[in-house]
């Protein structure tokens, strides 16, 4: 007869199976026993938290999500007595025994025998012997034993449960899968008593040196002991664990089951080993947590499919305050073969939290937004005064591209942002638009935050070197692709036929975000050729295209969910992205590049290495990628590695273009006379105009609101009518006059008010003029736009003059503050070094326009009837300036604009200077404005 469990048969699952050995009768088969949820809930079950919080005498830390509440009663523990050996179903995450099932760790299971016999039935006897030692451990921990001699007991017990357990392990790797040993190892001897000093140091008021040594000293030992562990692992099932860590060799394929279930215990060993690390940064109060990540990465290399590893992972980057990884690693945890559910709970925490910080974030910017409006409304009264409220300008940089002066406020905004400032506010954007996504509250505002968002990665993605790595991109990626998986409705519902609103807009979003990236490396390709450089990247290149690679492995496993492509973003929060257009624009700068001299192969060939890929290595596991066809590639072992990954990943985006030109409903086709990729995806101003073709013609006119129908009929019938006539001849006649008359005064309005044209500066920067405060306030900035070889410095001798007088510490005969002398001694240092030194991106002028290469002569008599020392140097910007009498004068389309040409900017700080620049039409912007419209860091 089995044992009973002694008070103990209550259990949490409705009809769920517990199987019992007979420890009497080892030999006997399983007992199971059904337990119904009777009281299953009851305060009183031995198995609920909190029977389980007073049997221990403290409670769950934060963030210690590897053992569930059910976890706690398994085999052996002190509140199971009798229960020997119990299977669960582990409410958060599912149980180990997957891997049984999983084909990677089942292969050869019928070939060759689990374990010896022998072996089996001595770690089951050593599981039994046990038993009693983890109730007596148990029982001291509860009570919480104090003193020198209590504790010393406890610790010989625990030394006594971990020897144990480290010989099941040791002898049948199977048996230790399928009853959680190494679980049961970590929990009973190191994870309850190192809660239990830990408590004991939050409770007592003044610092407990014993407490604290002591939870020091069995940290040590669990570190020395996991570590032996590891190493006795490698030695008894002869495998080396740095050949399955090395990402840069494939491990071997051809191994048996019993090392595949060894690679696992070592992976709970490592595990553990992280946590104990860990632990140890919370005792000494430190954030050191490097070690502990080192174990948990290691952990996670060995089976990517396990979600525990990342659950881990993401704790330590919440540690350490980094919300952006502690959602990718949340969503791998959650994302696995064997995925670790409660991290969703954790998700749902995180995402909540940014929303609340994007929404005081946001209302912060509206504040400022409003305030900036009545600056501008204010501004618009002044340009009325002085008639050029129409004015517009035109800002060209050297790149290529082209930007609006205050054409948008969002652009404006983010412009004004540091990297730093900019990259922060992009991880809150993008964690509020996916936290929508996952939770699904809030989508009426998604749009809106999804367009600023998308504003925010374009602008951070401008800046050179991108402040976005490699491996954040990546992270990106895989987040769309979960939102995506995740939006999925389920096989056999309503939704499962069609796409989902949800799905469309993650979908949507992944999409948008894939665009960026592609149209960003457009123009870094573009650049590189005109560099001349002969490498096949550039650094930014590298950054931005193993993502790109990333995103389309998933269309290509994922086909059904993109395809037909998703509907048009509202045009209201639209940025005019066309994915297909910038994915056939890509694929034709690809096709250009000369890879040809790196020779891949696809089986390997003697002198060959493998080449392997960053983005596969960090996506392993990721179930959204399972599906993608594992290749292998080899290349010859002389050739550059990082030359290899390059071309590869060029041919596999070439192969991707060729895909999509190839699948049933195409969306790129390959046009054979012009050797290029074209989309065949419509956009929304495409298909307006196909529309608008087949639209019949109108009846009625769009210069006049008669409606013009036939009246032949009547006009036969009326010819008789002399009178009828005479009126149709007087119609005609008044109709001609008005329309004389329409024209006359359409003649005189327009001379009237041709000095109230549109007028359209087109700015293109060549030289600069500042004025003395920029020399005096942004000198390190002056001097980093003068070695960028890009402008040219012009500075005015009244600006030299005035530095020169206060160097001396005088200005208009007062003396001045003591820093400024020395500021201004500095800014004529660096103005006569640069003249002296010949440079050419530094010149010198003179009121009357004059350019001068040396400031060897630089006093300069100054006229009263020239103003102020501003309007001498307003001046200098006018004289540089060649306006014609005739650029002013109407012309034949009286409601164009009139458009002047600038190369010159005034630098000031002024805004009375400003003011006067602005009323001359003379381009005028503050130093720190220009360098980042310049992308100058």
């Amino acid at each position: 007869m089995p044992v009973p469990a002694r008070g103990r048969g209550r259990t949490r699952g409705r009809g769920s199976h517990r199987t019992l050995y007979d420890p009497n009768n080892p030999q006997k088969h399983h007992n199971t026993l059904n337990f119904h949820e009777d009281q299953t809930g009851s305060p009183d079950s031995p198995y609920s938290p909190q029977c389980q919080q007073e049997a221990h005498g403290f409670q769950r830390f934060p963030h210690d999500h590897w053992y569930t509440q059910q976890e706690y009663t398994v085999a052996g523990s002190p509140h199971a007595e009798g229960h020997k050996h119990i299977e669960l179903q582990e409410g958060g995450h599912l149980p180990d025994d997957t891997y049984t099932r999983d084909p990677y760790y089942h292969s050869g299971y019928e070939q060759e025998a689990s374990s010896p016999t022998g072996r089996l039935s001595k770690a089951q006897t050593i599981l039994r012997e046990v038993a009693p030692r983890e109730s007596q451990l148990g029982n001291l921990v509860s009570r919480r034993m104090a003193g020198a001699e209590g504790f010393a007991r406890m610790m010989a017990i625990r030394r006594e449960v971990q020897n144990l357990y480290s010989q099941v392990i040791l002898l049948d790797p199977d048996l230790c899968n399928h009853q959680n040993v190494e679980q049961l190892l970590w929990k009973n001897a190191f994870y309850q008593i190192i809660e239990m000093l830990r408590k004991q140091l939050e409770d007592d008021n003044e610092d407990s040196l014993p407490a604290k040594e002591s939870l020091l000293q069995l940290i040590d030992d669990g570190t020395a002991f996991y570590q032996k562990l590891l190493d006795d692992l490698q030695s008894v099932y002869k495998f080396n664990l740095d050949d399955f860590l090395d990402q840069n060799s494939l491990p071997s394929e051809n191994l048996n089951r019993k090392v595949k279930l060894a690679l696992l215990s070592a992976q709970r060993t490592l595990i553990c080993l992280g946590d104990i690390a860990r632990y140890r940064e919370l005792a000494n109060h430190t954030t050191n947590y490097g070690r502990s990540r080192s174990w948990y990465m290691k952990a996670q290399q060995i089976a990517p499919k396990n979600g525990r590893p990342y659950n881990q992972l993401a704790i330590l980057a919440l540690y350490t305050r980094r919300k952006l990884d502690a959602v990718y690693y949340y969503i791998r945890s959650l994302a696995a073969s064997n995925p670790f559910l409660t991290a969703r709970e954790s998700l749902m925490s995180l995402f909540d939290e940014a929303r609340r910080k994007a929404e005081a974030a946001e209302k912060k910017r509206r504040e400022e937004k409003a305030e900036k409006r009545k600056r501008r409304q204010l501004l618009k009264k002044q340009d009325a005064e002085y008639g050029t409220e129409h004015r517009l300008e035109v800002w060209h940089s050297p790149d290529g591209s082209t930007s609006l002066e205050g054409n948008s406020e969002d652009e404006e905004e983010l412009s004004a942002l540091s990297m730093i400032e900019l990259n922060r506010r992009f991880i809150l954007s993008f964690l509020n638009v996916h936290g929508k996504l996952f939770t699904k509250t809030g989508m009426e505002s998604f749009l809106e935050v999804r367009h600023q968002m998308l504003l925010e990665l374009i602008r951070l993605l401008s800046f050179s070197p991108i402040p976005v790595g490699n491996t954040r991109l990546l992270q990106l990626m895989a987040i769309n692709m979960f939102a995506v998986d995740n939006a999925t409705p389920e096989e056999g519902s309503v939704e499962s036929d069609c796409r989902a609103l949800l799905q469309e807009q993650a979908v949507q979003l992944g999409l948008d975000m894939f665009a960026c990236l592609i149209n960003r490396s457009i123009v870094l390709f573009d650049e590189h050729q005109k560099s001349g450089n002969c490498q096949i990247l550039s650094e930014d290149l590298h950054q931005l295209i193993a993502s790109i690679k990333a995103w389309a492995d998933w269309m290509t496993c994922h086909e059904h969910l993109w395809n037909p492509p998703p509907s048009p973003v509202d045009p209201a929060y639209s940025l005019g992205l066309d994915v297909w257009q910038s994915i056939a624009t890509f694929c034709n700068v690809l096709q250009d590049l000369q890879i040809s001299h790196v020779k891949l192969y696809s089986s390997m060939r003697e002198g060959c290495e493998a080449v392997i890929l960053e983005e596969d290595v960090l996506m392993q596991g990721f179930v959204p990628l399972l599906t993608l066809p594992q290749t292998q590639t080899y290349v010859h072992s002389f050739t550059d590695k990082d030359v290899a990954k390059d071309c590869l990943r060029v041919i596999k985006l070439t192969t991707f273009g060729d895909y999509l030109c190839g699948i049933a409903n195409p969306v790129l086709t390959y046009n054979v006379p012009k050797k290029s990729y074209e989309s065949l995806v419509s956009t929304d101003d495409e298909a307006e105009e196909k529309r608008k073709k087949k639209r019949p013609r109108s009846f009625t006119s769009e210069d006049d609101d008669v409606v013009v129908e036939s009246s032949s009929a009547s006009d036969d019938s009326d010819v008789g009518s002399d009178d009828i006539r005479s009126l149709k001849k007087r119609k005609q006649e008044l109709k001609r006059k008005m329309k004389q008359k329409d024209k006359y005064q359409t003649t005189i309005e327009a001379a009237l008010n041709s000095q109230h044209r549109p007028l359209v500066i087109d700015v293109t920067p060549v030289n600069l003029v500042p004025d003395t405060n920029c020399f005096i306030s942004h000198l390190d900035e002056l001097q980093t736009i003068v070695s960028t070889s890009r402008y040219t410095l012009v500075v005015p001798l009244i600006v030299i003059t005035e530095l020169d007088g206060l160097a001396k510490g005088h200005r208009d005969g007062r003396v001045d503050c003591h820093q400024l002398p020395g500021h201004a001694s500095r800014a004529v240092s660096f103005l006569e070094e640069e003249f002296e030194a010949r440079n050419s991106y530094l010149k010198a002028i003179t009121s009357k326009g004059t350019f001068m290469s040396t400031i060897s002569f630089r006093s300069e008599e100054s006229a009263a009837d020239k103003g102020n020392n501003d309007d001498i140097i307003l001046s200098c910007c006018l004289h540089q300036i060649k306006d014609r009498a005739r650029d002013f004068m109407p012309d034949k389309d009286q409601g164009g604009p009139i458009t002047l040409t600038r190369n010159v900017v005034l630098l000031t700080d002024d805004r009375n200077l400003h003011l006067k620049a602005h009323m001359r039409n003379v381009p005028v912007r503050n130093v720190n404005n220009f360098m980042r419209w310049a992308k100058i860091s």
